[in-house]
């Protein structure tokens, strides 16, 4: 990734505030925003390599901030390993994938996490059940992160039907994201992904991820969050359509 011109700077801030934004007022949501929209001037291994550092940045306080963590770390490691495994298997997949396959794979991903979102069901996991589902649905999630850039599907309606308490459950999404951010830098750091050349735009994008982190949580505090997930997770629906229907075209 070269150093972009002012027009790719401004595009890419405009995008890590309105992605920091939905991240600090729902709690996830950076990766699959900021992918789906950088892939439109870059491509998806630049995109990818653009997003980790504001995604890890933003991820570590919502994993470390609780007490919680312990407890989900011991329930849930079958499948945040299997994710983590998958990722690093899946080096260069990113680089190598079909332009138009990725596009459509990345557009899919995206409308069934919205559509599921918007379906509002709520499914409930089995404790029992966790034993081979959990790895099962890492490792399903690490291939869509390894492919795509972004962790979402299964692993998010996962963790919404495990039973856990609202704090539970946020803490939980930090740690899911940050495990899928360093494996994710790990698998871009063996291709080369990374450049010091990229470092002013990678600092532009951490500065208005963050800044999209406030904006986020002042929202919140202001407006129904039912109505601002709603409004977020059609969005993001229409944005899935628009790149499977321009892979497809």
């Amino acid at each position: 990734m070269g150093v972009p011109d002012w027009s790719v700077a401004a595009f890419a801030a405009l995008v890590f505030i309105f992605a920091g934004t939905v991240k600090g007022g729902l709690g996830l949501g950076l990766p699959p925003i900021a992918m789906g929209l950088l892939v439109l001037l870059m491509s998806p291994v630049q995109a990818a390599a653009l997003i980790v550092l504001p995604a890890l940045a933003t991820n570590i306080g919502q994993t470390f901030f609780g007490k919680h963590l312990p407890k989900l770390v011991h329930r849930f490691w079958p499948m945040l390993l299997a994710m983590a495994l998958l990722t690093l298997l899946g080096t260069g997949w990113l680089e190598s994938a079909n332009k138009d396959l990725l596009s459509a794979g990345l557009g899919l991903v995206l409308a069934l996490y919205a559509a599921f979102g918007l379906a509002g069901r709520t499914l409930s996991v089995p404790t029992d059940w966790e034993i081979w589902l959990g790895p099962l649905v890492g490792a399903i999630s690490g291939a869509l992160t390894a492919s795509t850039g972004i962790c979402a599907v299964p692993s998010v309606p996962y963790l919404q039907a495990a039973n856990l308490e609202r704090d539970e459950l946020v803490q939980g999404l930090g740690l899911l994201f940050m495990v899928a951010n360093l494996s994710l830098t790990a698998n871009l750091a063996i291709t080369g992904a990374f450049s010091l050349s990229a470092a002013p735009l990678v600092a532009i994008a951490v500065a208005s991820a963050l800044l999209g982190i406030v904006i986020g949580s002042w929202l919140r505090s202001r407006i129904n969050d039912a109505l601002f997930r709603r409004i977020f997770l059609i969005g993001l629906l229409a944005l899935g359509l628009h790149l499977c229907g321009r892979a497809i075209l």
